[in-house]
């Protein structure tokens, strides 16, 4: 697949797919978050970090998720989902 390609296949199954390393990153706009919360525990469990959009822990009420295998990522889907990232 490539690295640019998006696939979705329901917040748990995604977030399974990144605690097992098989996509990089996830991120969810308005999600039901009971639906995220299995898939978080999952990604948290395999080292990812999982945040809510302004950068804070996800929480059950949050209504935001980004989520990466590495904080490097992290930070760059984070600025591309709140729309700061600068082009070079």
């Amino acid at each position: 697949m490539p690295p640019s390609q998006v696939r979705s296949f329901g917040t748990t199954l995604s977030l399974a797919y990144l605690a097992a390393g098989r996509v990089a990153g996830y991120v969810l706009f308005e999600i039901p978050p009971l639906h995220a919360a299995a898939g978080v525990a999952l990604a948290l469990e395999a080292g990812a970090t999982v945040t809510d959009m302004s950068g804070g822990p996800w929480r059950v009420s949050s209504h935001f998720l980004i989520a990466a295998a590495n904080p490097e990522l992290h930070g760059e889907l984070s600025e591309l989902a709140t729309g700061t990232l600068t082009p070079s």
